[in-house]
């Protein structure tokens, strides 16, 4: 009756797929070798790291910062919509060095460690963003960089209390071998005792 009841469970997460969500804040940096801002590394940071602060930007976009305790760390991220629109989800491309892009531009700076461009070309994908009374209450962005008109980027990915799906889904096939008492992908299975006569 258990193999049944599992069987049918899996049978189940795989036609329906299961869907996770978690909150989640997170900075991610990478760089392409001969960035000036990131370089050629890859930083993750979490709230366990140090702190983050989110706010509203005065054009109605989303500013963020972090820094470890120690300030061996230190980022900034400025995102702007064009126009003084308030940010939604979609793809922002043009972008120019906020705060001074164009009033038609969208705006975009991510700077710290000590490195910031004094001039910028890039773009951003908000796939998250819900805004508080003059705050910013989540938000999930994706964005790419180029200092100085040059080719090497700077990517990454802000999260702010954002919801990211995750999607799980069970596998295609599943074999149970008879007159066994275990199926755990982890342990061998026990034999039955049908199995020593």
């Amino acid at each position: 009756m258990n193999r049944v009841r599992i069987v049918l469970i899996l049978f189940g997460l795989f036609i329906f797929g299961a869907r996770a969500q978690a909150q989640v804040t997170s900075l991610t940096l990478s760089g392409d070798p001969g960035d000036y801002i990131v370089g050629n590394q890859f930083l993750f940071f979490t709230p366990a790291d140090g702190p983050f602060i989110a706010q509203q930007n005065f054009d109605q976009g989303a500013s963020f910062s972090f820094n470890t305790p120690t300030f061996s760390h230190f980022w900034h991220l400025d995102f702007a919509a064009a126009n003084n629109q308030f940010l939604t989800v979609g793809t922002y491309t043009g972008a120019a060095r906020f705060p001074f892009q164009a009033s038609s531009q969208p705006g975009l700076s991510v700077y710290g460690d000590g490195r910031g461009c004094n001039t910028l070309t890039g773009s951003f994908q908000v796939l998250e963003v819900s805004y508080g009374a003059g705050t910013i209450n989540s938000f999930d962005a994706l964005f790419e960089q180029h200092c100085e008109g040059f080719v090497p980027a700077s990517r990454g990915e802000i999260r702010y209390n954002a919801h990211p799906v995750v999607s799980v889904t069970a596998p295609s096939r599943l074999t149970v071998l008879e007159n066994r008492t275990s199926i755990s992908p982890f342990r061998p299975p026990t034999p039955s005792p049908a199995m020593w006569s």
